[in-house]
C-alpha cells in the first residue's frame, strides 16, 4: 500500500466506493485526499472505481484499484471486490461510499456487515430511494454538509457529520505561476 502508515487499533479494511483518484471529478478529488489521510491514519484501503477504470485491476500510489463492473455504476461487483480485499484480514471490513446511494440497488450489499455511506444530500426532502439506503441497518450514513445532516435528521436516521476534506496548501501549477 502507499504512503506511510501507523497502525492503530481501531484500524479498519474498507474497500472505498466512487470514481478513481486521478479523476478530476469531484469525487475523484475527494477519494484522492480521503483515502491517502486513512491509509496514513493505518487503515487498509483498497479502492473500487465506478469511474476511471475498466477491465483490470489497476494501482494508484501503491493503493490497489478494482475496475468499475457491467452495471453502469459497479453495484454487480462490488461486493465480490470487497470479499476478495477483505478475506485474508483480521481487521474488521468495510465498505465506504462516496457517491449518490440511490444507485446502490443490488441485493448482495445486505451481505455486507458494516458500509459508511459519505452521502450527499441535495434535496428536501430526501429522495425516497436515498433514504431507503440510508435506512439500512446495515450503513451509517455519513453527512457531507449541514444541510444533509439537518434533512437526516428531520427524517429521524442516525448519522454522522464529515465535511469534504480540502488540501490546505495551495500549489500554483507552473501554468498558473
Amino acid at each position: 500500500m502507499g504512503g506511510v502508515s501507523r497502525r492503530t487499533s481501531d484500524a479498519v479494511r474498507a474497500l472505498w466506493y466512487s470514481n478513481a483518484p486521478w479523476c478530476g471529478t469531484g469525487y475523484g478529488q475527494q477519494t484522492q485526499q480521503a483515502v491517502q489521510r486513512l491509509i496514513k491514519d493505518g487503515h487498509e484501503i483498497a479502492i473500487h472505481a465506478n469511474y476511471g477504470l475498466e477491465g483490470s485491476t489497476s494501482a494508484w500510489n501503491g493503493i490497489k484499484i478494482y475496475p468499475r463492473g457491467l452495471n453502469p455504476y459497479s453495484d454487480d461487483i462490488i461486493v465480490a471486490h470487497w470479499m476478495e480485499w477483505t478475506q485474508t484480514s483480521d481487521l474488521p471490513k468495510l465498505i465506504i461510499t462516496l457517491f449518490d446511494v440511490w444507485v446502490l440497488k443490488a441485493p448482495n450489499l445486505d451481505k455486507v456487515p458494516n458500509i459508511a455511506s459519505w452521502v450527499p444530500i441535495d434535496h428536501a426532502p430526501i429522495p425516497p430511494d436515498v433514504l431507503k439506503w440510508c435506512q439500512r441497518p446495515n450503513v451509517m450514513p455519513i453527512a457531507m454538509s449541514k444541510f444533509g445532516k439537518d434533512e437526516l435528521d428531520k427524517a429521524g436516521v442516525r448519522n454522522v457529520y464529515v465535511p469534504h476534506a480540502i488540501e490546505s496548501v495551495y500549489k500554483p501549477t507552473k501554468e498558473i505561476r
